[in-house]
């Protein structure tokens, strides 16, 4: 269950009159609080956040939906008992429910089943009924949403989602609510309508049935694409629910019954729902209410302690990533523990002001899978800052920029030419220096944050890594016979990181240099290919590389201490997992045009770009015109959403806590996503062309520099 937290310092005692108890959450509409009113009933009151208040027109919209969500008055919704929306500060107060949200029943004690699910399908059919026909639109009906209380389930959170809708940004889906559980019109991006709640009440009841929502939960991208393309397998359903079920996941809304109609098909409205006695959710309802009786101070009898869980039936697995056994390593996605809820589960919690748990209470964890993200608006931004450096250079010259965007690099694509540098961010001095002692053309080229480190791979299979140090400008050389094929740096410049036409990679070969391989699937060395890309971390402890392996693509993650040249993290991915990625629906373009059909970019396989996270955790590489996020503690890439008119990538980047990642594509549009939740947040257009991209040091800006000779900022401090 859900921990309430205690008061802060920060946290008002009173509101409204109600006296607060301690704080259930946070959410996109503000803080949430158990409070007790003067006659001790308990309710949940929602803070306005200051900025949604100041917003022009929001509370005349507030005043408007709350006197509509008032008129709700059904069994099965928590009422709203009051509100001042003409507060410094608005709020609003509902019933406060004691017991578990559907979501957690699920994850705790495995699917409903027989009388509990057929009750609860009915309930929650005549609750939308009575949303509906208030003239409300739910928004986000999701099994979050739904508390199990003693006397049945109740729907909350409705009421306010068109006000933060309509406040929360110009470039937002609008109606956008849970994306497991949205309609196929929601996410298209279009408008939520009470057809778009009878949809999301399918899946939350096909949730409740089987443990997994009908199209999955992951990736991202691939749900949408389910969502709007895709059937639901409802053969693990029970006989009686599967057509009306499929009724109510109808692709076309005019196809769906009305939330009225779904009562009838699903049985009709019971006059109550009773939990099976001493059955698991009985358990657990009767836990929250004892834990709310004892942190407020009116302790019933002692109850005997919940027996042990059922074990959960196996539910769908739709979507689902598959997890392999690999060595564990500790995943240090940059944000996690700062993300705010979108909405806040109202249940009963082991500690508020004044109260602290017992020494035998139990604290659960949270992991990333149990985080649910606010969906985030999508910023269109403006350069802070667009600079024409005084250099010339051809369009098709070799380029790089440097982990924190402090150089930008360039070599022309000629025998001995030299190598230049530009510092960005301040005076602009061009530095100039010898790149080779070969007559070959360059093929990658890789700069650090210091001036005077750098990497070069040439297009002759036995060309040269280069690099330069602060005591004798010269260039040393890591042989001639290897054939590199692909070149990264580290930050400080300390470790250049090559790959090879024969498949290996590693830094720098030599004497007591680090050497791997790519490796089939069963752990042997693959077939010679050549390395497409590597890629090292800002701080020179993880290394990545990729190759062919027969038809996949191989994406190797390794530490940079260590000998075990067989150990890592390996991923596999396929042509057709690129198809799908391209093909899936985009969204908006830099100039606010709306999203289409994806289209493959016929740019074949090979991986163009790789940026890695800190200590190795997550992976961001492009192949084509698709970008994915790897988690390296699971065995699946995530495609990462497209916008309207993008191409082949050419570079990518994260930022240095791991939050965000970006990249840049050969028709010059620029994206940011949400790493953690694989949500894309910002886009801009850039001049012309392609760009290298980086994050600043502090991860408070992005930097590119374009075919146009053009050094772009853009600040993405705010994006989330």
């Amino acid at each position: 269950m859900t921990n309430m937290e205690r008061l802060g310092d920060e946290d008002p005692l009173k509101i409204g009159g109600y006296r607060l108890l301690g704080r259930l959450g946070a959410g996109g509409m503000g803080r949430v609080y158990l409070a007790g009113s003067p006659g001790h009933r308990k309710v949940a009151l929602k803070v306005i956040h200051p900025h949604l208040a100041r917003e022009p027109g929001f509370r005349t919209r507030f005043i408007r939906e709350v006197e509509t969500a008032r008129r709700v008055s059904g069994a099965f919704t928590a009422s709203v008992v009051d509100a001042d929306p003409d507060a410094e500060v608005p709020w609003m107060a509902t019933e406060y429910l004691a017991g578990p949200t559907l979501r957690q029943a699920v994850r705790e004690t495995g699917p409903l089943a027989g009388v509990e699910l057929r009750s609860l399908a009915a309930a929650l059919a005549e609750a939308l009924a009575g949303i509906h026909e208030a003239g409300l639109v739910h928004r986000d009906l999701k099994p979050g949403n739904i508390v199990l209380a003693v006397d049945g389930p109740r729907v909350i959170d409705f009421g306010i989602a068109k006000v933060l809708d309509s406040v929360e940004g110009t470039h937002t889906a609008r109606g956008f609510g849970t994306l497991a559980y949205v309609s196929p019109e929601q996410a298209l991006g279009g408008v939520a309508t009470s057809a778009s709640d009878v949809f999301s009440l399918g899946s939350v009841l096909v949730y409740a049935a089987t443990g997994e929502p009908p199209f999955g939960t992951a990736p991202q991208a691939a749900v949408i694409h389910r969502i709007v393309d895709r059937e639901p397998d409802l053969e693990h359903l029970e006989e009686g629910l599967r057509a009306p079920l499929a009724s109510l996941l109808a692709k076309d809304p005019d196809e769906r019954p009305s939330s009225r109609e779904a009562v009838g098909a699903l049985g009709g409205a019971p006059e109550s729902v009773e939990w099976e006695p001493g059955g698991a959710v009985d358990r657990l309802v009767a836990d929250s209410e004892h834990e709310t009786a004892r942190l407020t101070g009116s302790l019933p009898e002692p109850v005997p302690p919940t027996e042990q869980r059922p074990e959960k039936r196996p539910g769908l697995q739709n979507g689902a990533r598959p997890r392999g056994n690999r060595r564990a390593r500790v995943l240090a996605l940059g944000g996690i523990g700062m993300v705010a809820v979108m909405t806040v589960v109202l249940v009963a919690s082991p500690t508020f002001e004044g109260a602290s748990a017992p020494p035998d209470t139990e604290i659960e964890a949270t992991s990333a899978d149990d985080v649910e993200y606010p969906v985030f608006p999508l910023d269109v931004l403006e350069p802070a800052e667009a600079t024409p450096l005084d250099v010339e250079f051809a369009a098709d010259v070799v380029r790089a920029i440097s982990p924190s965007g402090r150089v930008f690099a360039w070599a022309p694509p000629d025998e001995l030419e030299p190598v230049h540098f530009v510092s960005l961010g301040s005076a602009g001095e061009v530095r100039t220096f010898g790149n080779n002692r070969t007559r070959e053309v360059p093929r990658r080229l890789a700069v650090a944050d210091a001036i005077w480190f750098w990497g070069t791979a040439y297009e002759d299979g036995s060309s040269l890594v280069n690099r330069v140090t602060y005591s004798d400008p010269e260039l040393s050389s890591g042989g001639d016979h290897h054939g590199y094929t692909a070149v990264g740096m580290d930050s400080a410049g300390g470790v250049p990181v090559v790959g090879t036409g024969d498949g290996r990679f590693g830094t720098r070969f030599g004497e007591n240099r680090l050497e791997h391989d790519h490796r089939d699937p069963d752990g042997s060395r693959a077939l010679p290919s050549p390395v497409d890309a590597v890629a090292v971390d800002r701080e020179g402890v993880y290394m990545a590389s990729a190759a062919a392996v027969r038809d996949d693509r191989n994406i190797r993650v390794v530490p940079l201490e260590g000998s075990d040249s067989a150990g890592g993290d390996d991923l596999y991915i396929g042509p057709e997992q690129v198809g799908e990625a391209e093909a899936m629906p985009t969204g908006e373009a830099p100039d606010g045009s709306p999203g289409g059909p994806g289209e493959e970019s016929g740019a074949g396989e090979e991986v163009t770009s790789m940026a890695l996270g800190p200590d190795g955790s997550v992976l961001v590489f492009a192949i084509g015109a698709a970008v994915f996020r790897w988690n390296t503690d699971d065995d699946s890439a995530e495609p990462l959403p497209r916008g309207a008119g993008d191409g082949v990538v050419g570079s990518v980047a994260v930022s240095p806590d791991g939050t965000l990642a970006a990249a840049s594509v050969e028709t010059g549009a620029v994206n940011v996503w949400h790493v953690p939740s694989a949500q894309r947040v910002a886009t801009m257009a850039i001049p012309e062309g392609p760009a290298p991209v980086a994050f600043t040091e502090d991860g408070s800006a992005l930097r590119t520099v374009d075919a146009e000779n053009v050094f772009t900022e853009w600040d993405v401090g705010d994006v989330l």
